[in-house]
């Protein structure tokens, strides 16, 4: 039975805030077949396609966050291009989850350095929150662990009553979390930056990933405020989704959670201003990022992609083999909208032999 479009409160994890819009939704009420509702369920269109558009929307409206118009599929639905971006029917006041784990972030670097566990109820009152909201903050920073090979601090804080990490939040085999407490005690966090430092003052990296996108001669002064190699590659990551709409360069490959933002001149040799530089940088999938480090790909200052082995010598070449890497020679880049997000000419130069 479907009823007409209403406006229903709908919470978005918009990157770090969390974004109460008043959206118009189609609302229909499935029913048994002797006529009992199932109960109300928001509907829209499933593809992803439709999901990519709605992304789309998003990002062409980065300063209004407030204000973005979010059709909800149903609860969970996840939008394309947004990392930790879900849709939730529910209502809730706007919070940067980022600039609570930069607290977060200290607290826990703090209590490391004394060797025992802190519980939610103890953290929870340093970064000013309730115990039950601390699973954002602690989502960011065990994500931020992970990606960059840390041992798991979320992990030395437990619930008082077992004395044990809540579930999700252990970043560690289960089966021996005594030796990835052990190993965030031996752990010189002092060295380390806060890899949220850039949120204490309400900055956000949604907002840092439009800056590159809307200026990209911004770059430098946005890895100035970063500061963390780890938070910077995720930043230039988002930057790049928006650049090339979600899409491997190469390939037009568009399943996000395999698409990475790869350098042209890579992070260590390159010069500070362009380690964050969208112009230095292609969205790739996993792939072809990794034969284009490897060497197998390059990209000549015209913009074509150029294969390595073009008399197949390399072989033999399986008919997928031929797909990702042969067939693509010659081929014509997938370059961004706007031309001046495309790829630095010098840079590209850099990647090919003799240049």
């Amino acid at each position: 039975m479907e009823a007409p479009a209403e406006y229903r409160a709908v919470r978005v994890l918009y990157g770090s805030y969390d974004v109460v819009v008043n959206t118009p939704v189609s609302i229909d009420e499935p029913r048994h077949s002797d006529g009992k509702s199932f109960g109300p369920r928001v509907t829209t269109c499933g593809d992803r396609s439709a999901k990519n558009l709605l992304a789309d929307l998003i990002v062409k409206n980065p300063a209004q966050a407030d204000d973005l118009l979010a059709v909800a599929e149903q609860v969970g639905w996840r939008i394309p291009g947004h990392r930790r971006r879900r849709i939730f029917v529910a209502g809730t006041s706007t919070v940067n989850h980022e600039q609570r784990a930069a607290l977060a972030w200290d607290a826990l670097v703090a209590q490391a350095r004394t060797g025992r566990a802190t519980t939610y109820g103890a953290l929870a009152p340093k970064i000013g929150v309730h115990h039950r909201a601390l699973r954002y903050p602690l989502g960011l920073i065990q994500d931020y662990c992970l990606e960059a090979r840390l041992p798991p601090l979320t992990s030395i804080v437990v619930y008082a009553q077992t004395g044990t990490p809540g579930e999700g939040f252990t970043a560690w085999d289960v089966d021996d979390l005594p030796s990835g407490e052990r190993a965030v005690y031996a752990m010189d966090w002092q060295r380390l930056q806060n890899p949220f430092s850039y949120a204490e003052s309400g900055q956000t990296s949604a907002r840092l990933a439009d800056t590159l996108f809307d200026d990209p001669g911004s770059a430098a002064s946005v890895y100035q405020l970063v500061k963390s190699r780890g938070s910077a590659q995720v930043i230039f990551r988002m930057a790049l989704l928006r650049v090339y709409q979600w899409a491997c360069a190469f390939c037009g490959f568009t399943y996000e959670e395999a698409l990475d933002g790869a350098h042209i001149h890579p992070w260590s040799k390159c010069a500070v201003e362009h380690r964050m530089d969208v112009r230095n940088g292609l969205l790739l999938c996993s792939n072809h990022h990794r034969m284009f480090d490897a060497g197998w790909l390059t990209v000549t200052p015209d913009y074509r992609i150029e294969y390595g082995d073009t008399a197949l010598a390399e072989g033999p070449y399986s008919d997928i083999d031929k797909l990702v890497g042969p067939d693509l020679h010659g081929t014509r880049l997938r370059l961004p909208g706007r031309r001046e997000l495309w790829p630095n000419p010098d840079l590209l130069r850099t990647r090919i032999p003799d240049e």
